[in-house]
């Protein structure tokens, strides 16, 4: 048996083949190499008896090393060993090479990105593991897997603008650390705001509008709405007011539209009424009153024999004189009032405008407009 070669660094492997012979028929069977740092499999013998086996790099310490490789036998043979001297090298790490795929791309700050790649050297696949990292971002440490890698930047983690993509390889027994590049530019994600037509109203009424917000670059966050009174006609009272809830709009890469309702409500004109005022302040009546009643007491306490008729005349007077003491004291006092009258909301057209906030926040105001006419 004979190794592939007389010496070999460390990071590189190397094959050991020979031939099983014997005084009768072709040996059958398996061999192996069986050393204290390594064991290989087990590989059949050829029908001619020859055999290969590869022995992987960094399983050898570095100095002479004697390959042991047995025989298992058969029904005509015996087990047998055969060995061969291989001197391992200490070699200097090696540089790979790191790609980084896609090397150059546009993106939407609400989209993730999937960056992949490979670590390739010169002798044995490379082994370890990849960071990627950029100005405000760094991943988690990701191991290759037959020198590949694949890292997904969530969304919102790159800043808006130009971003270098730096992955950075840990190197192993064979290779030296080493990084590889790439760019990608960063726009911001955004979404839209409309309104809908609402209907026109009277004083007293509300009317709705439906607004939709939306993306086509893939926003991902929480908007919320905000509704304020523009433009009114000149010298309006009673000016219409809308309200735009407290709700969010969630929107996603599988829900990229929302929508929400903002109400526009307008005050009705109305007259508030009050008491009449009665002539006097009222103490005339009273008074009038009470005399009424003295003069019966003083009629009806005079006996039955003495009620004559100019008693009666006289019951009469005093009832005269104090009806007119009553209606003389009512002079103090004015008459009443009528009441308080609210006119309402001035008819004419009103323009709201809804401004939409978003969390991520967008890189400028989202608004629109909308009209409602007051008959």
């Amino acid at each position: 048996m004979v190794p592939s070669v007389a010496s070999v660094y460390t990071y590189q492997g190397f094959t050991v083949s020979g031939v099983v012979s014997g005084s009768a028929i072709t040996p059958t069977g398996t061999v192996y190499v069986n050393e204290v740092e390594y064991n290989s499999p087990k590989v059949a013998i050829n029908a001619d008896g020859s055999y290969s086996i590869t022995v992987p790099a960094n399983t050898l310490p570095v100095g002479n090393n004697t390959i042991n490789v047995f025989y298992s036998g058969d029904t005509t043979y015996a087990g047998a060993l055969g060995y061969a001297q291989i001197v391992i090298v200490q070699g200097a790490p090696l540089t790979p090479t790191v790609t980084v795929s896609p090397a150059s791309t546009t993106v939407d700050s609400a989209a993730s990105l999937t960056v992949t790649g490979t670590v390739v050297g010169s002798a044995a696949t490379p082994t370890g593991s990849v960071t990627l990292s950029t100005g405000n971002y760094n991943s988690t440490t990701t191991a290759l897997t037959g020198g590949n890698y694949s890292i997904t930047i969530p969304a919102n983690s790159l800043t808006v603008g130009t971003e270098k993509l730096t992955v950075t390889y840990s190197g192993d027994s064979n290779y030296a650390t080493a990084a590889g590049s790439a760019s990608v530019t960063v726009i911001q994600s955004a979404f839209s705001v409309a309104a809908s037509a609402p209907a026109s109203v009277s004083p007293g009424a509300s009317t709705t509008s439906t607004i939709t917000v939306s993306s086509t670059t893939g926003y991902d966050g929480a908007v919320t709405l905000g509704c304020t009174l523009t433009t009114s006609p000149t010298g309006a009272t009673d000016v219409p007011t809308c309200s735009a809830g407290t709700g969010a709009i969630n929107l996603t890469s599988a829900a990229p539209s929302g929508t929400a309702t903002v109400t526009v409500s307008t005050t009705a004109s109305t007259t508030s009424m009050v008491s009449p005022n009665l002539p006097g302040t009222g103490r005339g009546l009273a008074g009038a009153a009470g005399g009424a009643l003295l003069a019966l007491l003083v009629f009806f306490g005079v006996p039955a024999r003495r009620r004559s008729w100019r008693s009666m005349l006289s019951m009469l007077a005093l009832l005269a004189i104090l009806g007119g003491v009553a209606a003389c004291g009512g002079g103090g006092s004015g008459g009443g009032g009528g009441g308080t009258t609210i006119p309402g909301t001035t008819a004419g057209t009103y323009t709201f405008t809804v401004t939409a906030t978003g969390v991520p926040a967008q890189a400028t105001a989202n608004t629109t407009t909308f009209t409602v006419t007051v008959n």
